[in-house]
C-alpha cells in the first residue's frame, strides 16, 4: 500500500514505470550491481539534484527571506506597536475596516483625540515586488489578541511609524482630566485668605512675646 495514495495515483503511469525499470536494468548491465536499495538511493540523489530546487518548499524559503527583511523593524521588545497619522491617505483603509467592526466607537474616539491610530503588527505578506503589511486593530482591549476579522492590510509604502511603547504605557486610552479654570474672584478670595492667615500668625507671635 502506497504511503501517499493520492500522490501515487497521480504519478504512477506506464511511462514512468518503464523508465525506472529500464534504468534498473541498465544499472545491472553497466555495473553488475543488483541491489534495489542502492538503486533507490541513487534515484533519490538524482531527484534531489534535478527536482528539489524547483519544489514549492524552496520557493517559500526565498519568499520568507524578503518578508523577514520587511518585518525586521517591528521585531524586538517594544517594537510590535505602530501608529498611522489620521491625515495619511491609507486611513481610508482603516476606516473601511472599522465600519465592519462592532463597538469600535471608543477606540475611534481615542484615536481622534491622539491624532493617530495605533496598530499592532502581525506580519508581512506578498511577493518581493508587492509586499504588504498586516496589522491588528485591537479595538476591544490592547492586551488581548483579536481574531483575523480585526486584521487590516496596508501597503509597504504606508507612512507607518513605531509607536514607541504600548497604548497602555503611553496612556493613549486615558481621557485627560479637564483643566480647572481659576476665575479672578477665586484668586482674590485666595489672596484674602492668605492675608488673614498671615495676620493671625503675627498675632500669635505677638502674644507669645508678651
Amino acid at each position: 500500500m502506497a504511503k501517499h495514495n493520492n500522490l501515487f495515483e497521480a504519478l504512477n503511469n506506464e511511462q514512468l514505470s518503464n523508465t525506472l525499470l529500464e534504468s534498473y536494468k541498465k544499472m545491472i548491465t553497466d555495473t553488475g550491481d543488483t541491489s534495489f536499495s542502492r538503486f533507490s538511493e541513487t534515484i533519490m540523489d538524482i531527484l534531489k539534484d534535478s527536482v528539489k530546487p524547483h519544489s514549492v518548499r524552496g520557493s517559500r524559503k526565498q519568499d520568507h527571506s524578503h518578508l523577514s527583511e520587511a518585518s525586521a523593524r517591528f521585531k524586538g521588545r517594544g517594537n510590535g506597536w505602530a501608529k498611522l497619522d489620521l491625515a495619511a491617505s491609507e486611513m481610508s483603509i482603516i476606516k473601511d475596516k472599522l465600519s465592519t467592526l462592532d463597538n469600535s466607537e471608543e477606540f475611534e474616539a481615542h484615536c481622534s483625540r491622539n491624532g493617530f491610530v495605533h496598530l499592532r503588527f502581525v506580519k508581512c505578506i506578498g511577493t518581493p515586488e508587492h509586499i504588504q503589511q498586516v496589522f491588528e486593530l485591537r479595538t476591544i482591549d490592547p492586551k488581548v489578541v483579536h481574531p483575523k476579522e480585526y486584521h487590516v492590510t496596508l501597503p509597504l509604502s504606508a507612512p507607518v511609524e513605531l509607536l514607541g511603547g504600548t497604548p497602555i504605557s503611553l496612556k493613549l486610552l486615558e481621557i485627560p482630566a479637564p483643566e480647572q479654570e481659576v476665575s479672578l474672584e477665586d484668586t482674590e478670595t485666595q489672596e484674602d485668605e492668605l492675608v488673614t492667615e498671615i495676620d493671625e500668625l503675627n498675632e500669635e507671635d505677638f502674644f507669645a512675646n508678651v
